[in-house]
């Protein structure tokens, strides 16, 4: 029949359009530009292999063949045909990619895998169509493969998907609703169509997208959890094992600051920049668990593309910034860079997440040039940004936060005075103060530096029995330890001083400092230097007349004159308790969110049941139990008027009291239905098809005219209003 065929066409063209949007989820590894093509094609392609194979009734064993072959040359010609791409594709893409940094490279073997998972679901998205009478099956497979992709993502960035993206899954899904209701399935056709008008569809399609717009709001405002601590599946994958043992960022810190102080300093890199920079270092890498005995990383470095997602603790304007790196006598395995790499034109670089640290697993060859993009923010200058930025807290900054063991006497007053400043950008610099002058202490001379980053050592620097000598990397982790006991998310960062004017500058071997950063909402990572006399060269401060990031951050660190301009509740130490006006905001915003979905899950549950109890009662074959469903749907309209028990009432009672409830006018076609209805229940002749839809016809007039009766007060009531489906007949 003409009219299967175009039923046909348009489920297996919304199964296609749902299939892509699957295959898109993957674009937040991926990026859109390399996934959109390949999942568009093996959507399309699968849906017309098992469009022939249905048109051609061949069995579903052998359509499922026939796809699995297709997707094998998809593949093929994915990685032009070379066996170890194909093997790739279908194997280790999936690994690869779990292994890469967002987003992942844009390689044969790792597009093969959205292709791979859209064909699949449109195959059985297609199947589920053309074989199939349940209205939810051809649903399935692509909400299934859309979640599958979404847990390739990380850090959250499945929120990123947004409205747009659930929408159109939602909204596809429900126009495919609505074109099943009438769908014919092996040539048995449903015996009263349910009308499927463009109104309809259109109509569907809004309450459904409705739905999913509200679920994505709620879901990206309302704190039920955050990025760091949800389930990611890359997390359950481990990274190349070559990566996790030979970049140990401790061994390669210690050697460095060796190093550093032999007389005969070396260049160890160059550098061009094309403008000036604010920070005057290059951060190498980055320190930031701490056991009590020595500080090392938790870096997971992943293969990288060409791009790098902006640091997701950076909410202020930045700088961009190129610089050229030219390796002269750099060991190890990482590169500088100015703040957060953001591009790089290497295809060889692994990447750290968290912390933004580069590296090259084969090691730094002298000689190779890198071309970097980085951003930093804008700070130097402002004193307003700092001065009202609190600390980074939840879950992004917990691990930031950890401390083992217990303190001295001396460390425990030492970061409660830090916690006593008037706000908190006022303790990180209050902190750095104190250890740079105010407790007399002072820098190991390069002739007998000092080592050791434990607990005892530190508290033996700050108290004097030391001597009250340590080296740069002991006032960092000192400062460090202090800070998180104070209530601040540190680490170490380690690196090298530059100058900040653009153009081209050499960095030697004793240019590499050591500093601890704290993590302020906002404005990301901020370093200080608390080694008495500081680290900088001359070289390495900005020109009189430029702002100056150093100025900026003491300035801000300065309680104003007015004490309004550090911002509301900018009081120093950890976030208030629970019990405070953001505590009840939360709460507040929890609890409506929660109402909303239930009210919202409570009203599409009683619309779908009616609907299928509609469905369900015109669709009768027998002409007898048509009538009576009509009836029985006139008597929901009444039920949910105030009629609660028709079971000893005859028709001719339920007429009478229709009357009373909704006047005469409104029952007049409930008094015709119930002619038919009795002809039904006691004549010995079988009632007549027309007679069934005449039935059908009078309870939908009868509908229509006490739908009219209603206020706007009782259409809402009528929303939630579940008596109809309680009534007693």
């Amino acid at each position: 029949m003409r009219s299967s065929a175009s039923s046909r066409a348009r489920q297996l063209l919304a199964a296609a359009v749902m299939s892509v949007i699957a295959g898109l989820s993957f674009s937040i590894a991926m990026g859109v530009r390399a996934t959109l093509v390949p999942v568009t094609v093996a959507a399309f392609a699968a849906i017309l292999v098992e469009s022939v194979a249905f048109e051609r009734n061949k069995p579903s064993w052998l359509s499922a063949a026939a796809s699995s072959v297709g997707l094998v040359l998809m593949v093929g010609c994915l990685g032009r045909f070379d066996p170890t791409l194909m093997w790739q594709g279908f194997v280790d893409g999936w690994r690869q990619m779990l292994t890469s940094s967002v987003p992942a490279p844009a390689e044969p073997g790792l597009e093969a895998v959205p292709m791979i998972v859209t064909w699949i679901t449109a195959a059985a998205a297609a199947m589920l169509t053309l074989r199939t009478a349940r209205p939810l099956g051809p649903i399935v497979p692509p909400v299934l493969a859309y979640t599958f992709g979404l847990t390739f993502g990380d850090q959250g960035s499945a929120a990123h998907q947004g409205v747009i993206a659930v929408g159109a899954l939602v909204g596809t899904a429900g126009v495919m609703l609505m074109f099943r209701a009438t769908y014919t399935v092996g040539g048995r056709s449903a015996s009263v169509p349910v009308n499927t008008s463009n109104r309809r569809v259109a109509g569907g399609a809004a309450v459904i997208v409705t739905i999913g717009v509200v679920g994505v709001l709620v879901g990206a405002f309302v704190p039920f959890g955050s990025a760091r601590d949800s389930f990611e599946l890359r997390d359950v994958v481990d990274e190349p094992p070559e990566l996790r043992t030979a970049l140990n960022p401790v061994a390669f810190a210690h050697k460095a600051l060796v190093e550093r102080d032999k007389p005969d300093a070396r260049t160890v890199f160059t550098v061009e920049t094309d403008r000036d920079i604010e920070k005057a270092r290059f951060r190498l890498l980055v320190l930031d668990t701490y056991d009590g005995k020595a500080w090392t990383s938790s870096a997971q470095f992943l293969k990288v593309a060409n791009k790098m997602p902006s640091s997701p603790e950076v909410k202020v304007p930045t700088n961009k910034i190129h610089q050229r790196i030219t390796v002269e006598d750099l060991n190890g395995y990482w590169l500088p860079m100015v703040d957060w790499p953001t591009q790089t034109h290497d295809n060889d670089l692994v990447f750290d997440r968290s912390s933004g640290m580069l590296a090259v697993p084969g090691g730094l060859a002298r000689g190779r040039t890198f071309d970097i993009d980085s951003e930093e923010p804008k700070l130097a200058g402002d004193v307003s940004v700092p001065r009202t930025a609190r600390f980074a807290s939840g879950p992004v900054a917990q691990h930031y936060l950890d401390l083992p063991g217990t303190f001295t006497a001396t460390m425990r007053a030492a970061s409660a005075d830090a916690a006593a400043a008037s706000f908190q950008f006022q303790s990180a610099v209050e902190l750095e103060a104190y250890l740079s002058k105010e407790r007399g202490l002072q820098t190991a001379p390069s002739t007998s530096p000092r080592s050791g980053q434990s607990l005892a050592d530190l508290d033996n620097l700050l108290t004097g029995a030391s001597g009250g000598i340590g080296s740069p990397d002991q006032f960092a982790a000192l400062y460090a330890v202090l800070g998180r006991a104070a209530g601040m998310p540190t680490r170490i960062a380690v690196g090298y001083g530059v100058p900040v004017g653009a153009g081209r500058h050499e960095v030697r071997t004793n240019d590499l400092q050591v500093w601890p950063e704290v993590l302020f909402e906002g404005i990301g990572w901020v370093g200080f230097d608390p080694v008495p006399g500081g680290q900088a060269k001359p070289d390495q401060k900005p020109p009189a007349g430029k702002p100056n990031l150093d100025d900026t951050l003491k300035s801000a660190g300065t309680p104003p004159a007015n004490p309004t301009d550090v911002g509301p509740g900018q009081l120093a130490g950890p976030e208030p308790g629970d019990g405070g006006l953001p505590a009840v905001i939360r709460l507040a915003g929890i609890a409506l969110a929660a109402s909303v979905g239930v009210v919202i899950a409570w009203i599409v549950c009683l619309w779908a049941v009616r609907v299928a109890r509609r469905r369900r009662r015109r669709g009768h074959t027998d002409a007898r139990a048509r009538i009576a469903g009509a009836w029985h749907q006139a008597l929901d309209r009444l039920a949910e008027t105030g009629l609660r028990d028709s079971r000893a009432m005859t028709a001719s009672d339920v007429v009478r009291e229709g009357m009373a409830l909704v006047g005469p006018e409104v029952s007049q076609p409930l008094a015709a239905l119930r002619t038919i209805v009795n002809q039904a229940r006691y004549r010995s002749a079988e009632p007549t098809a027309q007679q069934a839809e005449q039935a059908w016809l009078l309870a939908a007039q009868f509908d229509q005219l006490w739908r009219r009766t209603l206020s706007f007060g009782d259409r809402l009531r009528l929303l939630v209003d579940p008596r109809s489906l309680l009534a007693r007949r």
